[in-house]
């Protein structure tokens, strides 16, 4: 509860619903993840970083944006795994 209230705080992109301070990983993440739906390149991701860091915010975001997309949303297929 306190990480959440000082990440709301310090970070911004849980309360405001925009990504704070990692654009440049989102702008990548977006272009490599369009580029695998569109044109069929073999392209793997691994988001590290330690817990709490916006990780899943920020493939989340990327999600929401790859799905907006006319040309992405034809092709996409998500799947979502969850290993706890």
């Amino acid at each position: 509860m306190v990480q959440k209230i000082l990440r709301e705080r310090f970070c911004h992109h849980y309360a405001t619903g925009k990504l704070f301070g990692i654009e440049h990983q989102y702008r990548h993440l977006l272009e490599l993840l369009k580029r695998t739906a569109v044109h069929g390149e073999s392209n793997s991701a691994l988001i590290i970083g330690p817990r709490g860091s916006g990780k899943t915010a920020l493939l989340n975001h990327v999600l929401k944006e790859l799905t907006e997309m006319k040309q992405v949303r034809e092709t996409l297929l998500e799947v979502h795994l969850n290993g706890k």
